[in-house]
């Protein structure tokens, strides 16, 4: 009788201290807190997830994948904002935000460029399009025009590459900045004014500096303000 109980005692031990047949399944998940249900992350499902990640990435996004000029220094929440604004085929550069017409509401001005920059598919040059997008006090923006010849090319750079570098917005004004050359290096700023009365943005100045690489500090600067080139509006810059 003695060797029964301990037979049965040894059998329902083992049954207790046997691994369960879903062990690898409960180290291959974790809970989602927000819905407190199981997700699985074992290599197939990491696997696919990444694929539809990569496809939904290509088909919605409008920035560049290796976008240099959008970084955690800005605020990439306002890029929501700029996605109706942006054409088919094309992507978001740059973009900067600050009171563009003085009415202490944050206006946008972006920088797009053609999908086939950025795939560096390009068999010419293609311009680069800039809006001025000023918000509405129920935090809608309007598209208050488009000029495409303001920023230089992705080649106008020489062997500098890209000329691109900034947009800088302060009180009603705003600058687009160049940088480029080879030995002999130049820098190009265009500045636009808004004016209050015709409610749209001038050329206020453009200049820049040019030095060789050899003589920094011996640097030429040229200057160009509105007595120099007349009234030209944003839209119609073409200099």
């Amino acid at each position: 009788m003695k060797q029964i109980i301990i037979i049965i005692l040894s059998a329902t031990m083992l049954l207790h201290c046997s691994p369960s047949s879903n062990t690898d399944e409960n180290i291959n998940s974790h809970v989602d807190i927000k819905n407190n249900t199981p997700i699985t992350t074992n290599k197939d499902t990491i696997s696919q997830k990444k694929e539809n990640n990569t496809t939904e990435k290509k088909e919605d996004s409008f920035i560049a994948e290796d976008n240099h000029h959008l970084n955690n220094e800005k605020d990439l929440s306002e890029l929501k904002y700029l996605h109706s604004f942006v054409p088919k085929g094309f992507l978001v550069l740059d973009y900067a935000y600050g009171d563009l017409n003085k009415d202490n509401f944050n206006n946008d001005v972006i920088l797009i460029a053609h999908d086939a920059e950025a795939e560096k598919n390009m068999e010419e040059n293609i311009d680069r399009p800039l809006f001025i997008l000023t918000r509405n006090k129920d935090n809608t923006l309007k598209n208050q025009g488009r000029n495409d010849k303001i920023v230089l090319c992705y080649d106008c750079g020489g062997v500098m590459g890209d000329p691109y570098q900034d947009i800088a917005i302060k009180n009603g004004y705003f600058s687009i900045e160049h940088y480029g050359g080879s030995s002999w290096r130049w820098t190009e700023i265009i500045t636009f004014k808004y004016n209050e009365e015709e409610k749209n943005w001038f050329l206020h100045k453009k200049g820049g500096e040019s030095f060789h690489t050899a003589e920094p500090e011996n640097s030429k600067e040229t200057v160009k303000t509105v007595k120099d080139f007349g009234k030209i509006s944003f839209q119609n810059y073409n200099l």
